[in-house]
């Protein structure tokens, strides 16, 4: 665990009604990223030049595209394999991290997410832990694949179907 100085938002689903809470670097720190859960309750640092994960989703996500007949623009790919990444990240305390853009709703998908101003935003210091990979890291590459197509469906990038 480690303590970090983070900039700390709430925002509410104007749809559903689902709180999230958010967590950002005060300084850009290029190559890191805090992470959250769904609920934002619990976030973790991750160090992404210092592993490979980016680079092994974007080759799932660009496989998936090009099987559904779609060419994806480079720009367009790196955000897509951002908004997924949480999918390859082990649990903290029991939450699974979810890294679905701040504009959509965790819970509902739709683009409502407002910043409560009530709260605004502050500087807090907050005890993390680091990013882990074990779970991802005993799947085999179909079962990888699988878990990246299913969130491309979630996160409504692809049409539902099976592989």
């Amino acid at each position: 665990m480690m303590k970090v100085k983070l900039n700390v938002a709430h925002e509410k689903c104007l749809n559903c009604g689902t709180e999230r809470i958010l967590y950002f670097t005060h300084n850009y720190t290029y190559g890191e990223r805090i992470v959250s859960t769904k609920s934002g309750k619990k976030c973790a640092y991750a160090n992404l030049i210092g592993e490979n994960i980016i680079q092994e989703l974007e080759e799932y996500c660009n496989e998936l595209f090009l099987e559904n007949g779609i060419v994806m623009p480079s720009i367009k790919m790196a955000r897509i394999v951002a908004n997924t990444y949480g999918v390859t990240c082990d649990e903290i305390e029991g939450e699974k991290i979810d890294t679905i853009p701040n504009t959509k709703c965790p819970n509902c998908l739709e683009k409502k997410m407002i910043e409560d101003k009530t709260l605004g935003e502050q500087l807090k210091e907050v005890e993390i832990c680091e990013v882990t990979h074990n779970e991802w890291e005993r799947l085999d590459k179909k079962e990888r694949k699988e878990i990246v197509n299913n969130e491309l469906i979630r996160q409504g990038y692809l049409m539902g179907g099976l592989l």
